[in-house]
C-alpha cells in the first residue's frame, strides 16, 4: 500500500477522505494532515482525527495546512512522536462502539414503532 512508503497524507479540501483516511491511519503511517470544510463531506478526517486525540495536524485554514505540512516534513522528531500517539489511540477509532449501540437503538425503535403502528 502506498500509505505504507509514505512520511504523510494530504487530506484534500472540500471533500475528505473516508475509506482513504481510514486505510492510511490503520497504516500506522502516515500522519494524516487535513482542514475541514463547511459541509460533512469535507469533515470525515477531522473526525477521525478528533477521535482519536490527534488535533495536531487539523488545519484551521489553508495556511495552517501548508504550515503543518512544511513542520512535518522537516521535523522528523514531531513526525514520528505523533505517529506513535496515532497508533496508541486506534482503539478509540477502530473498537469504538457508540455508533454501533445507536444504530441497533435506532432500528429498536422503528420496529417497535412498526409493531404499534401495526396493530
Amino acid at each position: 500500500m502506498i500509505n505504507l512508503l509514505s512520511y504523510f497524507y494530504l487530506d484534500t479540501f472540500t471533500w475528505s477522505g473516508g475509506n482513504t483516511s481510514l486505510e492510511a491511519i490503520s497504516c500506522n503511517l502516515p500522519t494524516i494532515v487535513t482542514c475541514p470544510g463547511e459541509f460533512m463531506r469535507g469533515r470525515h478526517t477531522d473526525s477521525f482525527l478528533k477521535l482519536l486525540g490527534m488535533t495536531y495536524t487539523i488545519a484551521k485554514n489553508e495556511h495552517d495546512y501548508i504550515e503543518i505540512d512544511i513542520k512535518l516534513g522537516l521535523d522528523p522528531d514531531w513526525r514520528k512522536s505523533i505517529v506513535e500517539r496515532m497508533s496508541q489511540n486506534h482503539h478509540r477509532l477502530f473498537d469504538d462502539k457508540n455508533c454501533v449501540t445507536a444504530l441497533e437503538a435506532f432500528y429498536q425503535e422503528v420496529v417497535k414503532t412498526s409493531l404499534l403502528l401495526s396493530s
